[in-house]
């Protein structure tokens, strides 16, 4: 597996804006409807990747209220690790 780091400077993009989930998207040929994105800012992670099509998973490690409908893990690296791979079994 091929490990990449994607600078909004880089793309020319910044998150929240969808542009610069939709621009790391196309340069590695996947369909935002097939990403899972990780990521620990609600603004920043959740929101824009959840505005670009994509399947969010908020690393909520401060515990904030969550009430979208959106899968939260609120407590290890491990527990995030684990429920990627179940997601990649299914």
């Amino acid at each position: 597996m091929k490990n990449n780091i994607f600078i909004s400077e880089d793309i020319g993009s910044e998150k929240p804006d969808s542009a610069a989930f939709l621009k790391v998207d196309h340069m590695l040929n996947i369909k935002p409807e097939d990403t899972i994105y990780v990521g620990d800012s609600w603004e920043n992670d959740v929101t824009g990747s959840l505005n670009a099509g994509m399947k969010p998973i908020w690393f909520n490690g401060d515990k904030k209220i969550n009430d979208k409908n959106i899968e939260v893990i609120n407590s290890s690296i491990e527990r995030l690790v684990e429920n990627l791979i179940t997601r990649v079994k299914r």
